[in-house]
């Protein structure tokens, strides 16, 4: 009866968990055992790492070059060319907190807090701010004195003691509120609030994970931690490998008769022979007839530089840096330049940039510009911008060609009246060196759209038949002679004044009237309407004037000067009548 028993519930149970097995979501093959109870690689999990102690990251940085590529190489890159900052229509203010960030050190403390953020997990800068307050106190922007200095700090050294609990009003809800210093030393205890403090992590980590380490991220060694143990073990390998490239193989006959019979001593001494031969005559003296043979045996290097390069390329796969960077190794394939993997490793920093490290130095900067000895006066400009300068160096001949293809385009949209010359000139050359964003002067350009919008608008001219209002000639008007304004009015401003359109030209367009006359002039061409004329009664002639100049200011803009004759002008006589000729009869 429970023998009978047993064996249904043992059916039963084999039923159920054969339908059990059906839902589960993998591929199998009953035949091959794969994906089932047989299938060997079925029972493999992946399960946590031991942690690596902070002593074991010191020791990888400071003693492992590829380790120490690994986390500095990043910050290096991030901070290589540094980066500017430009206040908008202020050169000399943009100098000045150049200047004061140089004395703040600021690209070097920088470096050094994201470096070692990368190793432990965590560091930070504090920043010696001066606002009256406590350092566990919020930083009062307002208040601010002087920044006086910048130390970094890695989490070895910090313990985080409050932390933001609000969600719906704290901004960094989760993240530590007031971090504890303690020195190397443990002489000092101080907490500092977090707006007094640039902070920097390490490896993407989790927030359940974060909890466990304290607050702080792992470090970038911890998820290639195994393939560079692996990358190092096979060089360790190759060592060995080396070493032992070319083994010497000695063939003794009766050698295992001679350690039976207890002959060690005279295999000793034959050794010494073979070894005192070799030094002597560089030879070895052999007994033909005891059948001794020496022979070297060399080892097989076939696949060995294969192997070598597939765990370069999964080292470098695991760490996000091409082989060729870092490694060292030029690229390898027909016409490969590397440029792919420089561009795409540059192009990876510039998105670190602008994602982690623009954020902190805006805030950096923004509290030197707030501090009352600041470059700024303790007034942040209304606009102000941070650029980090290229990372792919053109050669000179590359740099000269750039430069020729945006003076090119300048002149187009200078002679398109798109941008001004200054704005092009001081956008290229600005205090940090030669650039090619252009910065256009937007104050400058609304006030002279509302300049145009308040002028009147250019009429027709009157009909023939339509009175002209002259405008009665005054002592307070400034007169001036054609030849002036020829020197000073450029042929488009004359023809606007006629409501023409411009020159078709644009450069003999912003020529003046005397320039343009001249070049006309000398080309053989016809002067005349060309440059516009400028109506009479602009330049408005004065009563006492001589007849001749007030002939000559009243003229048409652009007319040629008459030559000044002291007597009046004769008109020209009757040519006389010709005498008849006389008759020859």
């Amino acid at each position: 009866m429970g023998s009978n028993y047993l064996s249904k519930v043992l059916r039963q149970g084999g039923e159920i968990w054969g339908a059990l097995s059906l839902v589960r979501d993998n591929w199998q093959n009953v035949l091959t055992g794969l994906g089932t109870s047989r299938d060997k690689t079925a029972y493999g999990r992946f399960v946590r790492l031991s942690e690596i102690n902070e002593t074991e990251l010191t020791s990888l940085y400071h003693q492992n070059d590829t380790a120490r590529k690994i986390v500095a190489l990043k910050p290096q890159e991030m901070m290589r060319q540094g980066f500017a900052v430009s206040v908008d229509d202020d050169t000399e203010a943009s100098s000045e907190v150049s200047k004061d960030l140089r004395r703040l050190d600021v690209g070097l403390n920088v470096r050094d807090a994201m470096i070692w953020g990368r190793l432990y997990g965590g560091a930070v800068v504090i920043i010696g701010a001066d606002d009256g307050g406590g350092a566990e106190e919020p930083l009062n922007e307002d208040a601010i004195r002087s920044v006086k200095f910048l130390h970094v700090v890695d989490k070895r050294y910090l313990v985080p003691d409050t932390y933001f609990e609000d969600p719906l009003n704290d901004e960094n809800f989760g993240e530590p509120q007031t971090y504890r210093v303690v020195t190397r030393r443990g002489a000092t205890n101080v907490v500092i609030h977090r707006s007094r403090l640039l902070v920097f992590g390490g490896s993407h980590t989790s927030d359940e994970e974060r909890d466990r380490l304290g607050g702080w991220d792992h470090s970038v060694i911890a998820p290639v931690y195994d393939v560079l143990r692996m990358f190092d073990s096979v060089w360790k390998s190759a060592e060995h490998l080396m070493s032992d490239a070319s083994q010497a193989v000695f063939k003794i006959q009766g050698l295992m008769s001679m350690l039976a019979g207890g002959q060690k001593d005279v295999l000793q001494t034959r050794m010494q022979l073979v070894d005192m031969s070799r030094s002597v005559a560089r030879a070895l003296l052999l007994d033909a007839e005891a059948g001794e043979e020496f022979t070297r045996e060399a080892s097989s290097f076939t696949d060995a530089q294969n192997m070598l390069e597939k765990f370069m390329m999964r080292l470098a796969s695991a760490v996000d840096i091409p082989v060729t960077i870092l490694m060292g190794r030029s690229p390898a394939g027909q016409n490969a330049t590397g440029d792919a993997d420089f561009r795409w490793f540059y192009d990876t920093i510039r998105t670190a940039q602008e994602n982690e490290l623009r954020p902190q130095l805006e805030k950096l900067v923004r509290l030197v510009m707030l501090a009352a000895d600041g470059p700024t006066g303790g007034k942040e400009p209304e606009a102000w911008g941070l650029s980090f300068a290229p990372l792919w160096q053109n050669t000179p001949s590359e740099q000269a060609e750039l430069e020729k293809k945006h003076a090119e385009k300048d002149k187009i949209y200078i002679d398109a009246g798109v941008v001004l010359p200054e704005e092009v000139a001081l956008s290229r050359y600005r205090p940090e060196g030669w650039s090619a964003d252009t910065t256009i002067d937007r104050e400058l350009r609304e006030e002279m759209l509302e300049a145009e919008a308040t002028m009147p608008a250019a009429t027709d001219e009157p009909a023939d038949n339509e009175p002209v209002d002259e405008p009665e000639a005054t002592g307070g008007n400034v007169v001036l002679a054609p030849t002036d304004i020829a020197i000073v009015v450029t042929v488009n401003e004359a023809r606007k004044s006629q409501g023409l359109p411009n020159w078709p030209d644009a450069d003999e367009g912003n020529l003046t009237v005397a320039e343009f006359k001249a070049r006309k002039e000398a080309e053989g061409a016809e002067v005349g309407a060309a440059e516009g004329e400028v109506a009479a009664d602009e330049i408005a002639p004065k009563p006492d004037m001589p007849p001749a100049m007030q002939a000559q200011q009243s003229a048409p803009f652009g007319a040629p000067a008459a030559e000044p004759d002291d007597e009046p002008p004769v008109p020209p006589s009757e040519p006389p009548e010709s005498e008849p000729e006389p008759d020859d009869e």
